[in-house]
């Protein structure tokens, strides 16, 4: 065995989280898979663009916010009124059963 295979079998290995940190920008992209659900939610930046933002991962730096459509805003306020209306019977049908529930009660006790 030679020296150097020697030296090599005796030390350690070395642990790459103690390897350096470098902020040299680059443009490659970074790739990921994308889902129908995730197109609205995510984008690919560079390197370089992260490094713009001072290194900053936060989403709002990346990915922007889409303008909300009148016809969601009215469809927003027409289920808000479908469960507003929904919860008003349900609190009429709770009154009854309350009432039900103690005149029950009223004839078990007496």
């Amino acid at each position: 065995m030679s020296k150097i295979s020697a030296q090599r079998a005796n030390s350690p290995s070395p642990d790459p989280r103690s390897a350096p940190v470098t902020k040299e920008p680059s443009s490659k992209t970074v790739q990921f898979a994308r889902t129908p659900a995730a197109a609205t939610r995510s984008q690919a930046v560079t390197i370089d663009e992260i490094a713009a933002n001072d290194y900053s991962l936060t989403p709002g730096r990346y990915v922007g916010v889409a303008a909300v459509a009148a016809e969601d805003e009215d469809d927003f306020t027409e289920k808000l009124r479908e469960i507003h209306d929904e919860l008003a019977e349900l609190n009429e049908k709770a009154v009854e059963l309350a009432g039900r529930i103690a005149s029950n009660f009223e004839e078990l006790l007496g």
